[in-house]
């Protein structure tokens, strides 16, 4: 995924696999791309690249109803 804010490049490529069941956190300095990333993958900010799918689904194809299921 990447992500942008004006020309401000704030999450380059970034690839990451979370299994269910695991537990993860965000631990990062203040201004690195935290609450980015979760706005993104929640579909509040705009992604300039990339795919985000939550349990095999495609976040941007998915209708508002199946958002709602995940």
């Amino acid at each position: 995924v990447t992500v942008a804010i004006d020309d401000k490049l704030i999450l380059d490529k970034l690839s990451l696999d979370i299994k269910r069941g695991e537990i993860l956190g965000f631990v990062g300095a203040s201004g690195a791309g935290k609450s980015v990333l979760l706005r993104t993958i929640l579909g509040l900010m705009p992604k300039q690249s990339g795919t985000i799918s939550l349990f095999g689904v495609d976040v941007d194809k998915a209708s508002d109803l199946d958002r709602l299921r995940i």
